[in-house]
């Protein structure tokens, strides 16, 4: 379970902070007015420019911080405070470091963060591909938007931010849990770049946070109170999902564990893994 999170910029860090309704997890904010400061700059190659020339004040805080531990780094591709990422990753390079990338919705962003936000995701993908992260996760705002039906202008950031939050604190903590029946593996290695999601735990319809082109492994986590741990029919109910599954979507192989919950309710996550390159076919 990763317990140590870096909020990149004011939108990362509003992101991070969300984290600390769930766990008491250590959060850094790298941002105008964070824990870390970042410069100011009217372009996103000069803020980077100035975080490398500044970085004997602020690298030994983000050492200190980091320790020897796993870190988290939470990024909203479209800003520019994205361009320091890779400065600061470079100072922990020896930490293993897990991107959550959350892309705007181009609709809301002008041309220049449109820019960004795709040689952004380019660059990070291609980090993931080399080893240098342990896994990227790709968020998209207008796949979180569908599954917040009740969201308005007032709370956009606010909900969507939420909705994220819970859902990978979820995943995350489920990792340090001992699991009830477990069916997965490690993804193969290759496999770094992904997606999260919910699930309906009674029909397996799913909805993830990125459309992820050519996804190699789906795993599906089931959290399910003693109530529906003693369904009879449960497990088998289970099975049939997943062998729909894999069989609809043969190159995508399907995956499932269970954890016991003491929660009123059932839940269901999904983490979806590809090792390709995403849209690196789009026009800029």
């Amino acid at each position: 379970m990763i317990k140590k999170i870096i909020g990149v910029g004011d939108g990362g860090s509003q992101i991070a902070k969300k984290f600390l309704k769930y766990y008491n997890y250590s959060l850094l904010t790298v941002s105008e007015n964070g824990d870390i400061k970042l410069p100011s700059a009217k372009k996103a190659e000069d803020l980077e420019e100035k975080m490398l020339k500044d970085k004997r004040k602020w690298s030994k805080k983000l050492k200190t911080f980091a320790e020897d531990d796993d870190l988290l780094f939470v990024v909203n591709g479209a800003a520019k405070s994205t361009s320091t990422s890779l400065v600061l990753m470079e100072q922990v390079k020896e930490n293993l470091k897990t991107v959550i990338f959350v892309k705007s919705d181009p609709n809301t962003i002008n041309g220049t963060a449109k820019l960004q936000q795709r040689a952004a995701l380019m660059v990070l993908q291609e980090f993931a591909r080399s080893g240098l992260l342990q896994q990227l996760y790709i968020i998209d705002n207008i796949e979180l938007e569908k599954i917040n039906p009740d969201i308005n202008i007032l709370n956009y950031y606010d909900q969507l931010n939420d909705l994220l939050a819970s859902t990978f604190h979820m995943i995350n903590f489920c990792k340090e849990q001992r699991p009830v029946l477990n069916t997965t593996d490690n993804p193969v290695e290759t496999a770094r770049i992904a997606t999260i999601g919910v699930f309906n735990v009674e029909d397996g319809e799913r909805k993830l946070f990125y459309s992820l082109d050519f996804p190699r492994e789906t795993s599906y986590i089931y959290i399910l109170n003693d109530e529906a741990l003693r369904e009879p029919a449960r497990l088998m109910k289970i099975k049939d999902i997943n062998t729909n599954i894999n069989t609809t979507e043969p190159s995508n192989a399907s995956s499932f564990v269970i954890y016991r919950s003491d929660l009123e309710h059932n839940y269901g996550y999904v983490v979806q893994y590809s090792t390709m390159i995403q849209e690196q076919t789009l026009e800029n």
